[in-house]
Parts: C-alpha cells; structure tokens; sequence
C-alpha cells in the first residue's frame, strides 16, 4: 500500500460475495483489510445502511484513500453506482463478481493517467 500513496493513487477493490453470517464481514474482514490499510465499507454491516455505505466509499474515492466495498446481497448492476466511484483520478478499481477460486477473475480499470 505504501508503493501505492507514493504514486498518489488508491485501490478501490469492490465485491459481489454472499455471506450467510454476516459476523465475519462485520469483525473478521474490517480488522483484516483496515491492518492492510484499506477501508472497509459493506452496506450490510454500515450502521447508516446502504446510502451510508455509499457515502463513505465516495468520501473514500475522492480523497485516494484506498478502500475494499463489499455488497453480500448485490444483483443485477446493483454495483454500478459503486464501480462508477472508482472512475475517480488516481484511483485503480479492481471488482470481482464471484468466490475466488483457481478459475476465477477480477476486472481491473486503470485510472486514465496509468493507460
């Protein structure tokens, strides 16, 4: 993360992943990725709910703080809005849409300075 503020860019990771106990976004993942340097931002588990969430990943966005923005129960362009967010300057989106796993992929969008 320390090579990434250097080059005055952010990591905007956005997820689609369902979780059926919602305890381990809400404990397990903030503590993991906030250690890492990222904000953690789900509208499951945001006290203020989904606008709430939104809030804080575009605060997130505009300022190049580098954030992960996970949705447990997005469908159909629900994440839209979110991926828009990360359209931002110095800002690399990477979104996933499904588990990882050995066949799996995410999308990476370079900001327009890094294409």
């Amino acid at each position: 993360m320390q090579a990434v503020r250097a080059r005055d860019l952010a990591l905007f990771y956005v997820l689609d992943n369902s979780f059926e106990d919602l305890s381990r976004p809400k404990w397990l993942f903030a503590d993991w990725f906030e250690s890492c340097g990222l904000t953690f931002v789900c509208p499951q588990v945001c006290e203020k709910g989904s606008s709430g969430a939104m809030e804080e990943a575009r605060a997130a966005t505009a300022e190049k703080r580098s954030a992960v923005f996970l949705d447990c129960t997005a469908g159909e362009g629900d994440l839209e809005p979110v991926l828009k967010l990360g359209e931002a300057p110095g800002v690399i989106t990477i979104a996933r849409s499904e588990a990882p796993g050995p066949s799996t992929r995410c999308h990476v969008r370079l900001p327009k300075e890094l294409r």
